[in-house]
């Protein structure tokens, strides 16, 4: 995963994410877009079937 966020918190910032997706020929992409002290916004692209496996975290999770 590419750790070094795509927004400054400190800085306004509009981003296309079609644009910003990235895709591998077999596999999940991800990018994280954000991160703070409190949350991390993580964007993913995913190669023609592809699926989010079933998963446990300790922390809480939106999914869009």
């Amino acid at each position: 995963m590419s750790e070094n966020p795509l927004i400054d918190p400190a800085q306004e910032k509009i981003l296309s994410l079609a644009m910003e997706t990235q895709f591998a020929a077999n596999g999940i992409v991800s990018r994280t877009l954000f991160r703070s002290e409190n949350s991390r916004m993580v964007l993913f692209g995913f190669a023609e079937g592809q699926e989010l496996t079933e998963h446990t975290s300790t922390r809480q999770a939106l999914i869009e």
